[in-house]
């Protein structure tokens, strides 16, 4: 009989990361997640107050441009604020 590994590590966790990786995502380890969110952990081990990484996409919005006037322009602070 064919050893087949039916966890869900195998699976489709490993073949999702390796998909967004090869896109250009970063792989964050789920403790530095937490730093980055700044939740605390409960006795679960799990945390849920804040799902999105804020320094992460300000750092990333802060890199976009956008046309306006037939010119680019970066998004400013306030305007990243609003998004």
């Amino acid at each position: 009989m064919n050893n087949v590994n039916f966890q869900e590590e195998f699976s489709s966790k490993i073949p999702a990361l390796t998909l967004l990786s090869n896109l250009g995502y970063d792989f964050i380890p789920p403790a530095e997640c937490e730093l980055l969110r700044g939740n605390q952990l409960s006795k679960s081990g799990k945390s849920s107050s804040q799902v999105i990484l804020q320094s992460v996409m300000r750092s990333f919005l802060a890199r976009q441009h956008f046309s306006f006037a037939s010119k680019s322009h970066l998004l400013s602070e306030d305007a990243i604020d609003k998004v």
